[in-house]
């Protein structure tokens, strides 16, 4: 049987989510043979009694953490190890965690209409 070191073939991706939202990572990992999965926070092992809620699971190769409603303390750079006989593999990514509200967004999409209509009379007049 042929070993391979474990490799990303889908890194983790940086998410950025509103606070009490849900936030996912996943990130595909292939080797032989099958590697054990890792995940860090900030360089320090996570678990369910370090981050409570947190949801983690490895099936098929696809590994993902979820963190059912984030908060602002939950920022940070977040990292998956695979690991096996043949070696290992990183890939690291961050949660930014934003505190905008419903009615800030929409302001923005006013502001945003008020813009386009104030482009319009512009190109209008001229």
């Amino acid at each position: 049987m042929s070993t391979q070191a474990p490799t990303f073939t889908q890194p983790l991706q940086s998410v950025v989510a509103l606070e009490g939202s849900a936030a996912t990572f996943q990130a595909q990992v292939s080797g032989s043979p099958v590697p054990e999965v890792s995940w860090f926070r900030d360089g320090q092992v996570l678990s369910s009694a370090a981050l409570p809620g947190v949801q983690i699971s490895f099936s098929d190769g696809r590994a993902v953490l979820t963190i059912p409603a984030v908060t602002a303390a939950h920022s940070g750079r977040f990292s998956v190890r695979a690991t096996n006989g043949a070696g290992q593999a990183t890939s690291t990514a961050e949660l930014l965690v934003t505190g905008q509200t419903h009615t800030d967004t929409q302001l923005t999409q006013t502001d945003t209409q008020l813009t386009l209509t104030q482009v319009r009379r512009i190109q209008t007049h001229n």
